[in-house]
């Protein structure tokens, strides 16, 4: 029905290894000193067609927070395109840095904080109610204070949510500025500006 691919860090050796370009994209380097063994990174996210819509997809991201929580996780990193970054960040992920174009996406790096409690509460996101269930929420880790110091600055400037009009502007930047042909996405090759603007409802 669905399924996500999570990986621990801790895991990780010369033979199995992320990719330099995905170490940058989610700046990695300014993790790891300090949480190495506490990180893993969520992708390929998969919910089966005829299931889209339904609970699924909420269901399987509390089950992969709970299991995080219990692993020791404070930090979750995943990276998305900007039509799914409103879900995302409606249940608790965060943007802490700025998107990568490449030729196939637009890919903006986030992050789940697994335990500021008060950022899932307010949210009303399913973890906050999965951090409940799993017998976690209680008094915020450093871990919580620690990415404020490091990222707060970043994150004010940054919008919390996405909409229409900011991933319309965003398509604007891909058509206006002076950009290598092979480095705007290629959902978006072959089409006009306005012709993008229908396809994708604007």
């Amino acid at each position: 029905i669905s399924s996500i691919r999570m990986v621990h860090y801790a895991d990780l050796d010369d033979q199995v290894s992320l990719s330099p370009v995905l170490h940058e994209l989610l700046q990695l380097n300014r993790f790891l000193p300090v949480y190495r063994n506490h990180i893993c990174i969520a992708s390929r996210l998969f919910v089966r067609h005829n299931m889209r819509g339904s609970l699924a997809m909420m269901r399987l991201l509390s089950e992969g927070y709970s299991i995080a929580l219990k692993s020791g996780i404070k930090y979750i990193f995943g990276y998305s395109q900007p039509h799914l970054l409103d879900i995302y960040t409606k249940i608790g992920w965060q943007i802490y840095a700025s998107p990568v174009a490449t030729p196939r996406a637009s890919l903006t790096p986030l992050v789940c904080i697994t335990h500021d409690f008060a950022y899932l509460a307010r949210l009303r996101s399913p973890l906050f109610r999965a951090a409940i269930d799993s017998g976690f929420v209680g008094e915020p880790d450093e871990s919580v204070s620690w990415f404020q110091a490091a990222f707060g600055r970043d994150l004010a400037a940054r919008p919390s949510t996405y909409d229409q009009s900011q991933i319309a502007s965003l398509i604007d930047y891909f058509f206006t500025s002076e950009l290598d042909p092979e480095d705007i996405p290629s959902i978006l090759n072959g089409f006009t500006k306005s012709h993008c603007g229908l396809v994708l409802g604007f």
